[in-house]
């Protein structure tokens, strides 16, 4: 049997550590090498649902009415999250945007950071976590409880009280 050498080299990672409120920080500020990542971003006028058979249906000439209503502020989005809302403006041949509200971090964040937050101020401020929500649809196939049948005598009696 043939053996093959290897080299094998030590991996290293940047210094990780426990921050402020437990969250991770690194040991250098990248920072300046995000500032040049490219986003996508687009300019969302409105939407609308249609059948497929409407979609398949479409053509030069065809009209599709918008949820949105004219004059209504359009949404900025930068990889698929809404980052601020504006006017369309004309600026020489070209449609572009006026920035009218910047959407706060916080509006844009996963479910999962938003929990992590509000769990963390729970605990800062030691009050108990809400009585979790059941799930939507959830026991479907119980069916509701039969009213009890009430027995003759307390039948009667209640109309002898109605007709006193």
């Amino acid at each position: 049997m043939k053996t093959k050498s290897i080299n094998v080299k030590e991996a290293t990672f940047p210094d990780f550590s426990a921050g402020e409120n437990g969250k991770v920080t690194k040991s250098e500020d990248y920072t300046p090498l995000l500032m040049n990542v490219p986003l996508d971003v687009r300019v969302e006028i409105g939407r609308a649902k249609l059948r497929m058979r409407d979609v398949l249906n479409l053509g030069q000439g065809s009209i599709i009415r918008l949820e949105k209503q004219a004059g209504a502020p359009v949404d900025v989005i930068a990889n698929n999250q809404t980052v601020a809302r504006g006017d369309v403006i004309v600026i020489d041949d070209n449609f572009g945007v006026r920035i009218t509200e910047i959407i706060s971090n916080r509006r844009f964040m996963t479910d999962a950071e938003k929990a992590a937050e509000e769990k963390a101020a729970r605990e800062k401020e030691k009050r108990p976590e809400p009585e979790p929500k059941p799930a939507p649809f959830e026991n479907l196939n119980d069916q509701p409880e039969e009213p009890a049948e009430e027995s003759a005598e307390e039948v009667e009696g209640a109309e002898e009280e109605e007709t006193e």
